[in-house]
């Protein structure tokens, strides 16, 4: 779906707004996505992060605005960075 908005939630993850109405937050480093998150059920316009860097302010078309967990990717990081790793080629001889 159209990714609508884009905020740095750490050094090594991105969360990107989209019109379905979901925050998917994506490794930088290995650029898969991590997971994803329900918004509040509305097309999301624009995401801030929080000043106390836990909690992502999430603006929707018609629902307003919300608040998620900026945190929710978490538990996936190393399981995508483990996982990227075993999708690498093997190295040339």
């Amino acid at each position: 779906d159209w990714g609508t908005s884009i905020v740095n939630v750490s050094d090594d993850v991105v969360a990107v707004g989209s019109l379905n109405g979901k925050v998917t937050f994506f490794d930088v480093k290995t650029r898969l996505r991590v997971t994803e998150a329900a918004g509040p059920g509305s097309g999301i316009w624009s995401l801030a992060v929080c000043d106390d860097a836990k909690h992502i302010v999430v603006g929707t078309r018609s629902k307003g605005a919300s608040v998620i967990a900026a945190s929710a990717w978490e538990p996936s990081l190393a399981e995508t960075r483990q996982r990227s790793l075993e999708e690498q080629p093997p190295a040339p001889n």
